[in-house]
């Protein structure tokens, strides 16, 4: 995949100003292939539970250069100090992903939730077709929380152990994609910044629905290839 730069920037509005069109190569950023791969594959996973998965229409102009600003803006207002440029889709990307399937996840999670205990309590050992048809997906995630539920958390040691069950309750399909994109190895670094919380929070931002119902796979993929 070609890699893309452009200059720095002189001068800006917030990072996170909406309405400010930014590239997401800017100020030196690339995203090299390695770092794109576990991107397009968690965007071939279908979202709907079905073999085609859904069509939408194309993402307005605006709507792609507001989610292209809030994504990048993230970057800049949380990463800025604790990784170099080129690592901050190791964050990102990942993040991107993981707030889209919860998104996805999140109106069936009771409904995994009871069918793990059952399946469970049943000693079924092979329980994948089962929850992928309670979550109504190809993927689930069996953890007690949600991303809303990390919002808030005691202590930093508490959100980091809190997020990580988080991320393994994810089903195999997807704990695929998150080994590839290897970001687990960030999470400490994010934990000692008492990053963690700001992150996920930046991510829930009611004005960016990063969901299917907001953006497409195709028009998520080009948020990063431009």
């Amino acid at each position: 995949m070609k890699q893309c730069r452009v200059p720095n920037r002189t001068h800006c509005g917030t990072a996170t100003d909406p309405n400010l069109v930014q590239s997401p190569f800017r100020a030196g950023i690339k995203i090299d292939a390695y770092q794109m791969e576990p991107l397009r594959k968690a965007l071939r996973l279908p979202l709907d539970g079905s073999v085609h998965g859904r069509n939408f229409m194309s993402m307005d102009q605006a709507i792609h250069n507001k989610i292209v600003s809030f994504i990048w803006g993230i970057a800049d207002d949380v990463l800025r100090d604790l990784f170099k440029r080129g690592k901050y889709p190791d964050v990102i990307l990942p993040m991107c992903v993981i707030r889209r399937m919860d998104a996805v996840l999140e109106p069936t999670k009771k409904k995994v939730l009871d069918t793990k205990k059952m399946l469970d309590e049943a000693r079924i050992t092979e329980q994948r077709a089962a929850l992928c048809d309670a979550a109504g997906q190809a993927f689930y995630n069996t953890s007690k929380f949600t991303l809303r539920d990390l919002k808030s958390r005691g202590s930093q040691q508490q959100l980091l152990a809190d997020f990580e069950d988080y991320l393994n309750g994810f089903s195999p399909n997807v704990q695929d994609i998150l080994d590839n994109f290897k970001f687990r190895n960030q999470l400490q670094t994010l934990s000692k910044a008492d990053a963690i919380g700001t992150l996920i929070n930046k991510f829930l931002d009611p004005d960016i629905d990063l969901s299917p119902a907001g953006i497409d796979n195709h028009s998520m993929g080009t948020v990063f290839e431009e």
